[in-house]
C-alpha cells in the first residue's frame, strides 16, 4: 500500500492493483495487466487456480509451569471448604506483601510431587464416586430381579394350582358321568 499526493494506491495479490483518490472515493485507475490477470483467476477452473501457500497453523504446545505457594494454599483451603482460614490466611498473606516480608516466599515453587499427589487425589475421588455409583446401579438392578423372581414364583405357584383344581373337577366330572349313567341304567332296568 503505498500513498503519493492524495491517491491512495493497493496492491492486491495476483498483481491486482486499485488507485484511489483520497478526497472523493472515486476509483481513478487500474492496471490493465492485472486486471485482465484477476478476470482470468476469477474464471479458472478450481484446479487450474493459483497455488497458495497455506501455512499451517502451529499446533500449541501445553506447559505446565509449577504452581505458586500461596496459590496451592489457596486452592487446598478452598477445596477442603476451610473458608474463615482462607480469609485469615489471605489478610496475613496480602499484609506480609506490604510490608515486603513475603518476596521470597512469592518466588518458591510447589513440588511437582505435591501436585501430582493432588491430581491423584481427585482421580482417586473419581474413581471412587464412579464405583459408588455403580454399586448403587448394582444395588437397584438385584433389588428389581428379586422383585420380578418372586412376580414368576407367584404366577407360576398360581398357575400350579388351577391347574391341580382343573384336573380335580375333571376327574370329579369323570367320577359324577360314571355314576349318573349307572344311575340311569339302574333306572332303565
Amino acid at each position: 500500500m503505498s500513498t503519493s499526493a492524495g491517491t491512495l494506491q493497493i496492491t492486491w495479490p495476483h498483481n491486482f492493483m486499485l488507485a484511489y483518490s483520497v478526497g472523493d472515493d472515486n476509483l481513478i485507475g487500474e492496471d490493465l495487466d492485472s486486471a485482465l490477470l484477476s478476470l482470468q483467476n476469477l474464471t479458472a477452473k478450481p484446479d487450474q487456480w493459483p497455488a497458495v501457500h497455506d501455512v499451517e497453523p502451529q499446533i500449541g504446545q501445553v506447559t505446565q509451569r509449577p504452581e505458586v505457594v500461596d496459590d496451592f494454599i489457596r486452592n487446598f483451603l478452598v477445596k477442603m471448604g476451610l473458608s474463615k482460614t482462607l480469609e485469615m490466611f489471605e489478610t496475613e498473606w496480602y499484609e506480609m506483601k506490604a510490608t515486603g516480608r513475603a518476596d521470597l516466599a512469592a518466588n518458591e515453587k510447589v513440588l511437582d510431587l505435591y501436585t501430582s499427589n493432588l491430581q491423584l487425589e481427585d482421580q482417586l475421588h473419581g474413581v471412587r464416586k464412579e464405583v459408588e455409583d455403580a454399586k448403587s446401579l448394582a444395588e437397584k438392578a438385584s433389588a428389581t430381579w428379586d422383585k420380578f423372581r418372586k412376580e414368576r414364583d407367584f404366577h407360576r405357584m398360581h398357575h400350579k394350582r388351577v391347574a391341580q383344581e382343573k384336573n380335580k373337577l375333571i376327574h370329579d366330572m369323570q367320577i359324577l358321568r360314571k355314576h349318573y349313567s349307572m344311575v340311569k341304567l339302574n333306572s332303565f332296568y
